[in-house]
């Protein structure tokens, strides 16, 4: 139960990041301090999207070893968003 409760964790962690990535710009026009952090999440989201066999994000590593430590699936090589998202 707590792994399964931690892999949940890590998913609306990593569906609010992508959130970000996509919004976040409109966070940095009102708040002009968030400019940095959004164009550091912008790079990581690009490099991840980029290159998705050399960069492997460690959101989507922690929910599939969370997810198979409470004895479920753990998620496709594809990825969190291709699960998630396009499918």
């Amino acid at each position: 139960m707590g792994y399964r409760l931690l892999a949940d964790a890590v998913m609306m962690l990593h569906f609010g990041f992508i959130a970000y990535v996509v919004l976040g710009g409109f966070l940095a026009w009102r708040w002009a301090w968030l400019l940095a952090p959004h164009l550091v999440a912008v790079g990581w989201g690009a490099l991840t999207v980029a290159f998705p066999v050399t960069v492997i994000c460690p959101l989507t590593a922690w929910e599939d070893g969370a997810r198979r430590a409470a004895g479920q699936a753990g998620l496709p090589a594809s990825g969190f968003i291709d699960h998630y998202i396009e499918n």
